[in-house]
């Protein structure tokens, strides 16, 4: 599996990084049988942080996902 991490209005952070690729990976291997590429983007906005997953898999899907808190 491979990761690509963006962060922006944010600072790196490689803690998050490992969190981010151990919780994607657990699930992902359960799951999926090729080998996936997962594009995540850390955001920070006033009091919003936000992460954006998108994900192409290796037999032709791409999947995208959101979450602001």
């Amino acid at each position: 599996m491979r990761f690509q991490f963006s962060f922006k209005q944010l600072d790196s952070s490689v803690e998050l990084q490992r969190y981010a690729e151990e919780k994607i990976t657990e699930k992902a291997e359960r799951l999926v049988t090729k080998p996936i590429e997962a594009h995540v983007t850390f955001l920070e906005d006033k009091h919003h942080k936000t992460v954006k997953c998108s994900f192409v898999g290796g037999d032709g899907f791409t999947f995208n996902a959101e979450h602001t808190s």
